[in-house]
């Protein structure tokens, strides 16, 4: 009830991002997926902090489980409101993004983490969930490189704030968070800029649209606190709404990103 009185003023928000992304019954991700890509929808695991059954979607490379000596970066990538852990597939054709990526080189193959985090904002129980409970269990169930070079974290909206908030809080666990549309909710995250040291960060991105009616000058007063902060990142303000097809040319250049740190 706390979090949700808190985030009262984002709903119809929220609403209004339900209709521009458009309709869509996430639920009919299939299991597995194969191709270039391997997708494993609604995984689960059970959690002691938010005390219900938490659930995940991840993408794993074509060749995951026939060479089993390989390990692989991972991209931890966070949802929106309104949204769950297999909205990025369902809506954002994110295995099709990331399996034509590897295929052409951009990035290498990697593992990609899609949890639920329901309408947490990814803060309060979530975030020793998410630090104590998720990477732990994925990084030790799957065959991840588990170094602050090898993993990275992104996010759309709310997860755009998620991504920035678990960045600047532990960013000796990320080298690069990519931030899509991001909300910030009650200027948290400027204020979170303004009173952190700027030592040590992630490769910061924020990616904006110019017809972005949603979230409207959050990311630019967030990349205007950055700037202000003298911590680097790059502001990419382009055409677009706060919407799929955006968020989708997002990811793609997240990837492009991941590729050019592993390289």
């Amino acid at each position: 009830m706390v979090i949700m009185t808190r985030y009262l003023h984002i709903l119809i928000a929220a609403l209004a991002l339900t209709l521009v992304a458009g309709c869509g019954n996430d639920r009919d991700v299939p299991s597995i997926v194969t191709g270039n890509v391997i997708v494993l929808s609604n995984q689960t695991l059970t959690s002691s902090y938010m005390s219900q059954t938490m659930k995940f979607n991840l993408i794993l490379p074509a060749g995951y489980n026939a060479d089993t000596d390989k390990s692989y970066p991972v991209l931890y990538l966070l949802h929106g409101m309104g949204d769950d852990n297999t909205s990025w597939i369902a809506k954002g054709n994110a295995n099709t993004i990331v399996q034509n990526a590897i295929k052409a080189g951009v990035t290498p193959e990697l593992i990609v983490v899609m949890p639920d985090a329901q309408v947490s904002f990814y803060t309060g129980n979530y975030e020793p969930y998410f630090h104590l409970e998720l990477m732990p269990f994925i990084e030790s169930r799957y065959r991840t490189l588990n170094t602050r070079d090898k993993r990275f974290i992104a996010g759309l909206s709310m997860g755009g704030y998620g991504t920035l908030y678990h960045a600047l809080t532990y960013p000796e666990k990320f080298a690069l968070a990519f931030s899509m549309s991001p909300v910030d909710l009650n200027g948290d995250i400027t204020r979170m800029i303004n009173q952190h040291s700027g030592i040590g960060v992630p490769a910061f991105t924020i990616d904006a649209g110019q017809n972005d009616f949603v979230v409207n000058d959050h990311p630019e007063k967030i990349h205007q606190a950055m700037e202000a902060k003298g911590i680097p990142h790059r502001w990419i303000y382009r055409s677009g709404g706060h919407d799929w097809t955006f968020w989708q040319v997002s990811l793609q250049t997240a990837l492009e990103q991941i590729g050019a740190l592993l390289d």
